[in-house]
């Protein structure tokens, strides 16, 4: 579990690095992306939790996207700041998971339906269009606030997993 946490870590730190190197525009960046792979995102999860029998622990998951989906759906300056450290970090995962499943590290175990697998695949798919869809620049932010808002949301995010896997969240 250490070595899936630094993984996920670098993933975030990915993510804050995005966020903080696009230049700032005037000019607002395209909402669409955002929605639809953050709006895809908590869907693919939550069918994830649905058909695992996990949902309260999806719910859990997807805490941080659902708040970083509110600031883009909404225009604000900090929306996609919010949001690319969430996407690296289930776009990475997704990535541990296939080479789990196809023999070649050992990073994430258990066993995976094909629905479940089927959903890693559309997990990842809504995190390359939030992420490569929506490379304009976040409007109006500084780049210490977009790195502050992408760092508070990353670590939300690990916080969120780390928290999904306490025993108060196995309800099945």
């Amino acid at each position: 579990m250490n070595a899936l946490f630094v993984l996920l870590a670098a993933a975030v730190g990915g993510g804050i690095v995005v966020a903080g190197w696009t230049p700032t525009h005037l000019s607002a960046p395209r909402l669409w992306p955002g929605v639809i792979g953050l709006g895809g995102l908590i869907a693919a999860l939550l069918a994830v939790g649905v058909v695992s029998g996990t949902l309260t622990r999806h719910l859990i998951q997807v805490a941080p996207a659902a708040l970083a989906l509110i600031l883009v759906a909404s225009g604000s300056p900090s929306g996609r700041a919010a949001a690319l450290p969430v996407m690296t970090f289930w776009a990475a995962l997704m990535v541990t998971i296939w080479l789990f499943l196809l023999g070649l590290h050992q990073i994430v175990r258990g066993h995976f339906t094909g629905i479940e697998i089927a959903l890693t695949v559309a997990i990842a798919a809504a995190c390359l269009v939030g992420v490569l869809g929506g490379a304009r620049p976040t409007a109006n932010l500084a780049r210490g606030r977009r790195i502050a808002t992408a760092t508070a949301f990353g670590l939300l995010q690990l916080a969120a997993l780390w928290a999904s896997m306490q025993p108060f969240a196995d309800l099945r």
